[in-house]
């Protein structure tokens, strides 16, 4: 088995056990706020739940391709190109690893950034703290004019918020410091 696909498995397994631990925390957490007597809580289970039926179908997809799918190595064995195979195993073992890394270091990045949103949240609230969020990853995702960014930011928070306050009828977090009208 190649490392692309063991990385793979490895990945779906994960986002499958990640999202079934979702699954799990959404049908005891919002049960026992009486979710399911139709309170305020109880639309907030409908999206973490679709967003971890989604998590688990795709996984699934990522697994099973990885391993129905042939590798390269694979396909030219028992061929009469085996000696063009040699050499794209040498190319693949030869290729720089710096994009790698990169990716890596911005994955980090993103993750504590996150982070530090969550409890940025709790001070300030959602509609404070979700702009300067989205400008943050906007700009670690290589988006540079700050007009493009700044309206990005504003707009997307609008239409999270009106999805899910008005739609869904998720109560978001206000914040302890934020202001009273929001």
């Amino acid at each position: 088995m190649s490392k692309e696909k063991l990385w793979n498995l490895i990945s779906a397994s994960f986002c499958i056990a990640f999202a079934l631990y979702v699954l799990y925390l959404t049908l005891t957490t919002f049960v026992q706020d009486q979710a399911s007597g139709g309170g305020p809580f109880a639309n907030s289970a409908f999206y973490p739940r679709l967003v971890a039926g989604l998590i688990i179908f795709l996984s699934l997809l990522l697994g099973a391709s990885s391993l129905i799918q042939k590798t390269k190595r694979e396909k030219s064995r028992g061929t009469e190109k085996d000696e063009p195979a040699r050499v794209l195993d040498q190319v693949e073992e030869k290729q720089p690893v710096g994009e790698d890394k990169v990716s890596i270091v911005r994955i980090i990045a993103i993750a504590i950034v996150l982070i530090v949103y969550t409890v940025l949240l709790d001070l300030f609230g959602y509609v404070v703290v979700t702009p300067f969020l989205m400008a943050l990853l906007f700009w670690m995702l290589r988006i540079r004019n700050w007009i493009s960014v700044a309206v990005l930011s504003v707009v997307s928070t609008f239409v999270l918020y009106v999805f899910f306050a008005s739609i869904l009828e998720v109560i978001l977090p206000p914040g302890r410091y934020s202001l009273p009208w929001w």
